[in-house]
């Protein structure tokens, strides 16, 4: 199987020579998003540089990619080994509960003029 990071963020042809960004570089990409938007300005006691803010957010948004294929690979087996289960271990699912008939909804005609009180 190929690594998870390596394999292509978006569909490209089976014959391409690049296939482009890889999924772990646009999860982090997307991390880098949201990490630039809430910004990193004081670092413990002291404000940091650009250049160390840049290299921290960077590293950060590959941890982020990082943890986010290895959580996909982790449901991913969890996946496998249910359906690889036996089926008696399956949880089936439980019938509805029978329901009392529903009471028929008065259909709206004119009721009759019947006796009147004077």
């Amino acid at each position: 199987m190929q690594d998870p990071s390596l394999l292509p963020a978006f569909p490209v042809p089976a014959d391409a020579a690049h296939t482009g960004v890889t999924c772990r570089d646009w999860f982090a990409a997307v991390a880098l998003q949201g990490l630039a938007a809430k910004g990193l300005e004081v670092f413990g006691d002291r404000v940091i540089t650009e250049d160390e803010k840049n290299q921290i957010m960077a590293t950060r948004a590959y941890a982020v990619a990082d943890a986010m294929i290895a959580a996909g690979e982790a449901t991913a087996r969890k996946k496998q080994e249910s359906e690889a289960a036996p089926s008696a271990n399956r949880q089936r699912p439980t019938s509805r509960p029978n329901r009392p008939p529903v009471a028929p909804q008065n259909s709206g005609a004119p009721r009759s003029a019947g006796s009147s009180s004077a």
